[in-house]
């Protein structure tokens, strides 16, 4: 009975932790760095007046 309940207990935040932490940080990391490097070579700002 407490094999099944220590098991369940451990396997939830073992992927809850790396799963959540994974794309949380890499998504805004991704998106941070992508417009950086685009308007460099795009230059919207000079389009604009």
């Amino acid at each position: 009975m407490p094999t099944l309940p220590l098991k369940l207990t451990f396997n939830i935040p073992t992927f809850n932790i790396p799963t959540f932490n994974i794309p949380t940080f890499n998504i805004p990391t991704f998106n941070l760095q992508h417009p950086n490097l685009q308007p460099s070579t795009s230059q919207p700002s000079t389009s604009q007046p």
